[in-house]
């Protein structure tokens, strides 16, 4: 049986400053690792919009937390992040992002923009088995730019660990604060 490992669970959940009041977004949502493990630190108030282009991954993953008792505080969007509506969201850390997104450019402003001040935002990366380093350290280059250019200051990169015999790695940063 092949059993999903959230990637850098412990290094996200510890990096990222958990409030149990907080709103957070999960934009690569998938099967829920991340958010399940939120959740579960999280108190009455707290809750996690989970965004997840695969409304079969959504499906899946929503049954599993009702399962636990765990879906009443989270907002399913069937979307793509960077074209998301989050109108009417305001959050505090996003966390598990698609980094493939900063590709097209510095990120997916919709999200970034709605992150309040002093907010958290944490982006995890897994190279396919087999390839190198140098692939995840150009990745984690990229995300480290635009976050930069969208108002963000990095407190940790890169997170370097072994997961499946494939380079993983991260960036963990905090949004300026406006005066």
């Amino acid at each position: 049986m092949n059993v999903h490992q959230s990637v850098l669970l412990q290094e996200a959940i510890n990096g990222l400053n958990i409030k149990p009041d907080g709103v957070y977004v999960d934009g690569t949502f998938g099967r829920g690792g991340h958010t399940r493990y939120i959740l579960s630190a999280l108190g009455a108030k707290g809750k996690v919009i989970a965004i997840d282009n695969s409304s079969a991954m959504l499906s899946k993953a929503k049954a599993r937390l009702k399962k636990s008792g765990l879906s009443e505080r989270v907002t399913f969007l069937e979307a793509d992040a960077a074209s998301a509506d989050l109108s009417g969201f305001d959050f505090d850390i996003v966390f598990a992002f698609n980094v493939s997104l900063f590709y097209k450019g510095a990120g997916p402003s919709n999200v970034f923009d709605r992150v309040a001040s002093g907010g958290h935002v944490g982006v995890f990366y897994q190279n396919p088995p087999g390839s190198d380093k140098q692939r995840l350290f150009n990745m984690l280059e990229n995300v480290t730019a635009g976050l930069t250019s969208q108002g963000f200051t990095v407190l940790k990169r890169p997170v370097l660990k072994s997961v499946v015999s494939a380079p993983t790695g991260g960036v963990v940063a905090v949004k300026n604060r406006v005066a």
